[in-house]
């Protein structure tokens, strides 16, 4: 699993615990949703490029090895 962090402003699908992927946008460390709040780290299981078919993932939970 990929362990790298989006880079700022990028948008985003994040995979939730229900199994849905959410399109979000990664600002200021955290994961926005499309109405411009924060997701909660504990959420989400991965993340992948918008857009992508869903081979790159990474779990959000490594930001926390970076601070």
């Amino acid at each position: 699993m990929n362990s790298q962090l989006p880079i700022e402003g990028q948008k985003i699908q994040v995979k939730l615990r229900d199994g849905d992927w959410q399109d979000a946008t990664y600002r200021n460390d955290d994961f926005i949703d499309v109405y411009g709040l924060p997701l909660s780290f504990d959420k989400i299981l991965a993340w992948r490029p918008a857009g992508s078919s869903g081979r790159i993932q990474a779990d959000p939970r490594s930001k926390q090895a970076l601070h």
